[in-house]
């Protein structure tokens, strides 16, 4: 029933119970006790029936001891305590949250959180860098960790997790962030936006697209929606935004005749989709055209990176849409590089990825463009 073999630098007995394999660690080193003593280790614990039962008997318990001692320590693990925290957040912000403290989960293989330690956040830390994440959205990926960390110390009555004392002291190291200052739209960029949408077969479309959500403020996603009610000599339109407020908003007799394109577009689709789904995909469509002329309008106005790939301003009309991408992610990193005085191919993963948050998009320029005309508007008043 029992069987005496070499397992590492030592002996060990190995017997069966409950048709399950089982190993004992006799502490003697094969290559100092010979097989014959160890063979007297073996006889002492199944040389008969009752030492047997003793032996096996004793082994399992010690066995189940261990297992539960291994389960209560499992309730300490990062991925069972972040799963309580997560629990006791609103749904909004739990994905967020979930997606945040996935990366510590996985980067420190679950350990327990006893045993955590703040080299372990430092190599993270490095790692997300390295990866590619901004310091911005490792900062937040902190933020959340720490939030974590402070909810466990505060319900931490048995003083279980004292290394957190420690870590949280030592937090704001991981919290360096790097203001990030929206590009803005001149209205010469204004002008070759329209340019560039003026060439497509759509344009008359585009441009009323465009320049409707410029001048209202709205959403691309929100421009196709709602009505428009007559108020004596102004235009009343009305719509639910995207946080599920209705919303009014006055427009000028321009405006008004920019909608009424959207709506004459929308229903002269002929299709079977529900008008919630036809809007999805103008909207979708709308934002990736809008996103190409932003990035044309990049390469045009920066002279010195075309030069570099033996280009013209002209050349950027006839560009395929593949090649404007391209073109405008490796402008990105010159226009950075050269902002910092580096070589290109020296910039590490972090730094290419806060040079690709510079890349135009229409929802960032609309933001900033109603800014300039409030901050317009009100320069007005006070020069009046």
């Amino acid at each position: 029933m029992a069987s005496l073999h070499k397992r590492g630098n030592f002996w060990y007995i190995k017997y069966y119970y409950q048709k399950k394999q089982f190993w004992i660690k006799t502490k003697l080193q094969h290559d100092i006790v010979s097989f014959e003593n160890a063979m007297r280790t073996l006889t002492k614990l199944f040389g008969s029936d009752d030492l047997t039962n003793r032996t096996i008997y004793n082994h399992q318990r010690k066995i189940k001891r261990k297992q539960k001692v291994r389960l209560s320590m499992d309730l300490d693990r990062i991925s069972i305590l972040s799963h309580m925290f997560l629990d006791n957040q609103n749904s909004n912000i739990r994905i967020n949250y979930q997606s945040a403290l996935r990366h510590l989960i996985e980067y420190t293989h679950d350990k327990y959180i006893s045993n955590l330690t703040l080299s372990d956040l430092k190599r993270l830390y490095m790692q997300l860098l390295n990866d590619g994440k901004t310091p911005n959205t490792v900062s937040s990926i902190f933020t959340v960790i720490r939030l974590f960390f402070k909810s466990l110390k505060s319900n931490d009555y048995n003083y279980k997790f004292h290394n957190l004392e420690y870590i949280l002291s030592h937090f704001k190291q991981f919290l360096i962030t790097i203001p990030n200052k929206r590009p803005s739209l001149t209205d010469l960029e204004i002008q070759l936006m329209e340019n560039f949408l003026f060439t497509e077969d759509d344009s008359d479309f585009l441009l009323a697209y465009m320049r409707f959500s410029l001048g209202t403020g709205a959403r691309l996603s929100e421009c196709l929606r709602g009505k428009v009610d007559k108020d004596m000599d102004f235009y009343v339109w009305k719509y639910k935004g995207n946080q599920g407020n209705y919303r009014s908003r006055t427009l000028t007799s321009n405006q008004h005749d920019q909608w009424k394109v959207l709506q004459n577009r929308m229903n002269s689709i002929h299709s079977s989709e529900p008008l919630k789904k036809r809007r999805e995909k103008t909207t979708n469509l709308m934002s990736k055209k809008f996103a190409l002329a932003c990035r044309k309008t990049l390469l045009y106005t920066n002279r010195i990176f075309l030069t570099g790939v033996a280009m013209k301003p002209i050349d950027v009309y006839s560009l395929s849409n593949t090649k404007v991408n391209k073109l405008s992610r490796k402008c990105l990193l010159f226009m950075y590089a050269k902002a910092h005085n580096k070589n290109q191919k020296a910039l590490a993963g972090w730094e290419k990825a806060i040079a690709m948050t510079k890349i135009w998009s229409f929802q960032s320029l609309r933001n900033t463009y109603l800014e300039k005309q409030e901050s317009d508007k009100t320069t007005k008043i006070l020069e009046t």
